[in-house]
């Protein structure tokens, strides 16, 4: 019995390397809910253009920039900085569709 628990151990570390694994191969920069969700307080703005991608748009103010917004097909992305250029805070807001069952009819190819 030890060893079956043993090779059960094992098999289910492989699985989650693998699923690690697919995850890293697969992700990729932009603006997604996912992406916004990686961004966290204390980055650095080269970090979070790392993963959303490059520009950044700063929406009002000069100099140093406290808030930056990242377009996206899937929402927008807006992120505020300190003073340090440091993150404070991230949050997605969603594109908004004309009616709640759209994705419903997409799915349905209607």
């Amino acid at each position: 019995m030890p060893r079956t628990v043993f090779l059960l151990g094992v098999a289910l570390l492989l699985v989650a390397l693998a699923f690690l694994a697919t995850d890293a191969l697969l992700w990729r920069p932009g603006v997604t809910e996912a992406n916004v969700r990686r961004v966290r307080a204390g980055m650095t703005l080269q970090e979070v253009q790392a993963i959303l991608g490059e520009g950044g748009k700063i929406p009002f103010g000069y100099g140093a920039p406290a808030l930056r917004m990242w377009e996206g097909g899937a929402g927008v992305a807006v992120v505020s900085f300190t003073t340090a250029g440091r993150v404070m805070d991230a949050a997605f807001l969603p594109a908004a569709t004309a009616s709640p069952l759209d994705p419903l009819r997409k799915a349905l190819g209607r």
